[in-house]
């Protein structure tokens, strides 16, 4: 057991420098006279040093107040970078897709033709479209993000007793690059996986099936999520699946019912002006969003996670666990299938791979690798 846990900490270590250190490559690389792999050499030395001694915590901070303090600074800089950073500037497309599939939405407009300032269009399922409007209408999609950030700050602060791990883990993202980018391009990708995290963190899926009408609420939140991006089925499979199993013929077939309604009505709202089948083949995020990974990867990983969901108990921290090594799974057999067919510098530095795919994982894996590390003795003696 305990080899178990040094393996699982020291993988969760090496992913979140491998998928930091991505971006820091590539997006050095792109600065001139500058050497990348000199700065990335750089960053590997610093963060090791941080990361394993943990020096620069020191014990008589006050961490509550630290805390909160990070997490309103930092949230009035999301909104400061979304104000001033002109999206139109952008070599990324994630925040115009959205806004101009919205844009189309309220005009009664099918959302999967309009093109955005790249030429792309929309591969947003209904869900994360509808959680976009908010902030349409009060003039950004890109405040999408500080909204995802004070999320992800309650997950945080419900997920640790202590502050001084929650004032680590919270450190752990605002110093990742790979979150940074996210946020300074207006990305809506990890603030759909902050938004699942929440889900699994305060839904109480023990009550299922047996506090009156929470199945009903599993039901809909589980679809609705689902339709977000195909690949969030993945972590719902792990998180409720087993539950599913356990309910009884009557609590089934009322959980399939409301499941059919919500995903018939969100899917009617967002697909109903279609143009007809031919352009719905043409023009429809399933397609965009298996273009990473292949349809029947992505079905036998499915599979492969309600196989899995069985085996385990349903707790929170298995379940961080089991999201990542599954994430990770889909992932990397990406970022390999593209390396295979284009090399690695193609797939890096010409963007043939988006490695803010990688990004799904960051989420679970910044919670996940505090808990795997706050039972260390540097940790806690700094935490203390």
């Amino acid at each position: 057991m305990v080899i178990q846990k040094l393996k699982l900490k020291h993988y969760f270590f090496a992913l979140y420098f491998f998928i930091n250190g991505l971006f820091v490559l590539k997006y050095v690389s792109r600065i001139p006279n500058i050497n990348e792999w000199l700065i990335l050499s750089v960053y590997f030395i610093i963060g090791f040093y941080f990361f394993l001694n943990q020096k620069f915590l020191i014990r008589y901070l006050n961490y509550r107040f630290l805390f909160f303090g990070l997490v309103f600074i930092f949230f009035l800089l999301t909104i400061i970078l979304n104000v001033y950073v002109d999206g139109n500037n952008l070599n990324i497309d994630r925040w115009s897709a959205m806004e101009v599939g919205i844009q189309a939405l309220l005009n009664n407009q099918y959302p999967y033709s309009a093109i955005d300032h790249l030429g792309g269009r929309t591969s947003n399922l209904p869900t994360l479209l509808f959680i976009g409007i908010p902030f349409y209408l009060i003039g950004d999609v890109g405040f999408l993000q500080s909204f995802s950030f004070l999320i992800f700050s309650i997950v945080i602060y419900l997920s640790f007793s202590s502050y001084g791990e929650k004032v680590f883990c919270i450190l752990l993202a605002i110093f990742s690059p790979a979150y940074l980018y996210e946020i300074y391009c207006k990305s809506d990708l990890i603030s759909n996986f902050i938004f699942i995290l929440f889900f699994i963190k305060v839904f109480p899926i023990q009550k299922v099936g047996s506090k009156k009408n929470q199945h009903i609420f599993f039901a809909f939140f589980i679809t609705a999520i689902g339709l977000t991006r195909l690949v969030s089925l993945v972590i719902l499979c792990l998180f409720g699946f087993k539950k599913f199993i356990q309910l009884n013929f009557k609590l089934k077939a009322s959980v399939l019912m409301v499941s059919a309604i919500t995903g018939t009505l969100f899917l009617y709202i967002c697909f109903k002006n279609v143009e007809g089948l031919q352009h719905f083949v043409k023009h429809n995020p399933f397609a965009l969003q298996n273009t990473q990974l292949p349809v029947a990867v992505s079905i036998l990983l499915i599979l492969s996670t309600l196989f899995w969901s069985l085996r385990t108990n349903g707790n929170f921290k298995q379940l961080l666990t089991n999201c990542i090594i599954f994430l990770s799974f889909a992932v990397f057999y990406s970022f390999a299938r593209t390396i295979y067919y284009f090399g690695l510098s193609d797939s890096l530095f010409n963007s043939i791979f988006d490695i803010t795919y990688f990004n799904i994982i960051t989420p679970f894996l910044l919670i996940a690798l505090v808990i795997k590390l706050k039972n260390s003795e540097s940790l806690n003696q700094n935490l203390c």
